[in-house]
């Protein structure tokens, strides 16, 4: 009876889990979106350079990029997990690297990036244009699930620093705004998990330092910093810019098989099992000899619900006549998912 009893422990946990998933949101900078009617800009400033500069951004209006600006700010808030069209995030440049995505536009038309949406698997998709008017930025935000339009919100706003218009400023409020407004329109039902940061120490606190040079990072242990570099991103929120960095360092020396093993680490640690069990399996390609990698495959694609991928590698450690080390333990678990209860048990 024991085998049964946890085989219905884990049939019964694995729903549970996928409730408590954070959903993914597609976010896309368009210039496809339109304004709905004169009624809707009657509160806008230059309502009619406004629909010119959206309709057709190369008449009068500069094209603003908010994309990064609500990702990170959605990304801090904890509500959900964002991923930008462009090639500067990894989820999207692994999309394009594994040949999932081909050649996909700057500024994708609606019905493309749907499309692309749905490749991806992603809940959410948020289809933004932005336009610098004069010293006005029109913005508007629509956000999709299931093909359906679920929000919509224009701004046209501005903020300056004394006399000049200030671009950054206006994109981060604008970011701001959006994502507290999702938070309390149709993002409301998910739970908030804030990107905690160590605050600075108060005044009179902060330990004292001696003023002397810092010392040099040894030549023999050049990843000892990248690492450092690349955990000091994330814990402070930036996650696109550290896996960025870590995939770039990856692409500059690819035969450094630390570098490839801190990243799937990284991914792995970030809820990405699927792209962390995928670069394992690039990684043992480089490296076949190297068991460990395929260990971290099995390990990722098991959290990816995918043990027949997991197997696969499990084979190829076994096939080297190697069954320690968490080797059995792997494959046990492998053999639960695929309801293999007497194989499991032994």
């Amino acid at each position: 009876m024991r085998p049964l009893r946890l085989l219905l422990v884990l049939l019964t946990l694995i729903p549970i889990a996928s409730a408590f998933a954070v959903p993914e949101m597609l976010i896309v900078q368009s210039t496809a979106i339109k304004l709905k009617s004169d009624a809707d800009t009657r509160d806008l400033k230059n309502a009619r350079a406004a629909r010119q500069s959206i309709d057709n951004p190369d008449i009068k209006g500069i094209p603003l990029d908010v994309t990064n600006a609500l990702a990170d700010e959605l990304y801090n808030n904890g509500r959900v997990s964002p991923i930008v069209w462009s090639l500067g995030d990894p989820i999207f440049r692994a999309a394009v690297s594994d040949g999932i995505l081909k050649s996909p536009p700057n500024n994708p038309t609606l019905a493309q990036a749907q499309a692309v949406q749905k490749k991806l698997k992603v809940e959410l998709l948020l289809v933004i244009s932005a336009s610098r008017v004069e010293d006005q930025m029109l913005a508007i935000a629509q956000l999709y699930r299931g093909g359906k339009l679920i929000w919509r919100d224009e701004k046209n706003m501005g903020v300056m620093n004394g006399a000049r218009f200030n671009e950054q400023d206006t994109i981060k409020s604008v970011a701001r705004t959006w994502n507290d407004l999702m938070g309390q329109g149709p993002l409301h039902y998910l739970t908030p998990s804030p990107t905690h940061k160590t605050p600075d120490p108060e005044p009179g606190l902060a330990p004292k330092t001696p003023d002397v040079q810092s010392p040099t990072v040894p030549k023999a242990a050049p990843n000892k910093k990248l690492f450092a570099d690349v955990d000091a991103l994330i814990k402070s929120g930036q996650l696109a810019q550290g896996i960025s960095l870590l995939r770039d360092a990856v692409d500059d020396a690819p035969s450094d098989i630390e570098r490839r093993k801190q990243l799937i680490s990284v991914l792995l640690r970030l809820n990405k099992p699927e792209l962390a069990a995928k670069e394992a399996r690039r990684a043992s390609a480089a490296a076949p000899n190297d068991l460990e990698l395929h260990m971290m495959a099995a390990k990722a694609w098991l959290a990816a619900g995918k043990p027949d991928e997991a197997q696969a590698d499990l084979n190829e450690v076994v096939s080297h006549n190697q069954e320690g080390n968490g080797v059995r333990e792997l494959l046990g678990e492998a053999a639960l998912w695929q309801l293999k209860v007497p194989a499991a048990v032994e």
